[in-house]
């Protein structure tokens, strides 16, 4: 076995490989940037949870194409050839320039084959931004095909582009809005990943700055039911009248979800939850349907709508298909738990928010996830007749949270009367 190859592996990926469930998560992101198969038990094997045994050559292969490498030896010989580092060279150079020439754009185009494609797109774009080369970045958001690549790595570009990461000041971020005008800026920054924990933020002045320019009905309803949402949060009053709103032919699935939930929770249209449930049956992919749907529900504190959702679709909603679900996956444990602490189930309440790492830090929304999280564990404390301490360790680091997102919804009525 080679340990390099094996630690490069789990960097590509991102982080530690600690279970089967970050296998199968490997499993389909190599599958995504190599168009080749690696079996699951390969992978076990590869990494010590089962019998090691020597890889295949094709095995070895398709990791180190996975990783950025053509074949094997040249993973072996990387320390004289590292295409990677050439890439990023380059980018480097071509960020040093007052206007993108064709040939750089070709030779971005060429690199759409090779594994690390998003890593070298990020690169240039994160250099730009912080060069604040808006120019540049209008040229290159507009460039045909640059951005043609599959969801999965569009994901990835979207997780590391840097206003993503980063809060800007108030000067900086006012010369990134023009921006706001192309469609794929939009998507990077806006629609990806929604960004409930800097809405009172930077997200929020970048949402709302970008009404003017929304085309579809899609991003038009989009933006306006989140902000409805958000402005309750906020203790706001919403603005939204649900029966005139108008809505795309074809919906996006967590976008109907968004659609479905937010109207069952201001009760102004004939949009009912058992409507919700019909609609559901019509969906291929019930965890995209339900990302939004789950959350908005535990918003509005009815358990028992969580709980007929679980009894319907208990197995699709638990165990994400590629690692961008992981944030949906988190949101469905929280809910699970819920369920089992409504139903007074303490040990199987337990063992669902042991599943919940609370260390991890996902690409976005930790800050919304850690809100229920503190709930649950505050009212799983209460059940178990904790100490008066750990009650309050619970109740403390949950308005803590909830300061950090600033939304005035979540204060100590909310905590308490939960169930009720």
């Amino acid at each position: 076995m080679n340990k390099d190859l094996l630690i490069n592996v789990q960097t590509k990926f991102g982080r530690e490989i600690l279970s089967q469930s970050d296998l199968h998560q490997l499993k389909d992101d190599i599958y995504f940037l190599t168009n080749h198969n690696i079996g699951f038990n390969t992978l076990r094997r590869f990494y010590g949870f089962l019998e090691s045994v020597s890889p295949s050559r094709k095995t070895l292969t398709i990791l180190s194409n996975y990783i950025g490498y053509r074949s094997y030896e040249a993973f072996l010989n990387r320390n004289a050839v590292d295409n990677l580092w050439e890439d990023i060279s380059r980018v480097t150079n071509m960020s040093q320039k007052e206007s993108i020439d064709v040939e750089d754009i070709e030779w971005l185009k060429s690199c759409k084959k090779t594994s690390t494609y998003y890593l070298i797109l990020v690169s240039l774009i994160n250099q730009l931004l912080m060069d604040k080369k808006i120019n540049m970045l209008k040229e290159v958001f507009n460039t045909k095909n640059i951005f043609d690549i599959s969801r999965s790595e569009f994901s990835k570009v979207a997780s590391l582009f840097l206003i993503n990461k980063k809060n800007f000041s108030k000067k900086d971020l006012k010369e990134y809005l023009p921006l706001l005008k192309d469609k794929i800026f939009k998507e990077l920054v806006l629609f990806i990943y929604v960004d409930y924990d800097r809405y009172n933020g930077q997200y929020g002045v970048l949402l709302n700055s970008c009404i003017p320019f929304l085309e579809s009905k899609d991003e038009k309803l989009f933006v306006n039911l989140f902000i409805d949402l958000c402005n309750y949060l906020n203790n706001e009053k919403t603005q939204l009248n649900y029966s005139k709103l108008k809505v795309p032919l074809r919906w996006h699935p967590i976008l109907y979800g968004r659609y479905l939930a937010m109207s069952v929770f201001k009760n102004e249209s004939n949009i009912d939850f058992k409507f919700l449930l019909k609609e559901s049956k019509k969906q291929r992919d019930k965890l995209l349907f339900f990302q939004e749907v789950i959350l908005i529900i535990m918003i509005m504190k009815k358990v028992d709508y969580l709980e007929t959702i679980f009894n319907l679709y208990y197995d699709e909603l638990l165990g994400y298909k590629n690692w961008e679900n992981i944030m949906i996956e988190r949101y469905n444990i929280l809910a699970l738990a819920f369920v089992h602490l409504k139903r007074k189930e303490l040990r199987r309440c337990e063992q669902t928010i042991s599943f919940f790492d609370k260390e991890k830090q996902i690409h976005s929304n930790n800050k919304i996830q850690y809100i229920f999280y503190h709930i649950i564990m505050y009212h799983l404390s209460i059940e178990k007749g904790a100490t008066r301490q750990i009650i309050n360790d619970s109740k403390v680091a949950y308005l803590s949270t909830a300061k950090e997102t600033k939304f005035k919804l979540f204060n100590v009525t909310y905590l308490n009367t939960f169930f009720d």
